[in-house]
């Protein structure tokens, strides 16, 4: 019997307004994450950083 996951991993795009870090997106692909990342730095001036994180699967 195979072992089936019970998480997935998705990555969140955090931003910090002045208050805090919020999430503002959260994509299932690194490389889809880090893509996003770049569009952000670019055209914003806050701090934005990407966080691995790991959710429950829906039985």
């Amino acid at each position: 019997m195979a072992y089936i996951r019970k998480t997935i991993d998705t990555w969140q795009l955090l931003i910090d307004y002045g208050y805090g870090y919020d999430i503002e997106l959260t994509e299932y692909s690194k490389k889809e994450a880090m893509q996003q990342l770049k569009c952000y730095r670019k055209n914003i001036k806050y701090p934005v950083k990407i966080v691995k994180k790991r959710i429950k699967k829906e039985v």
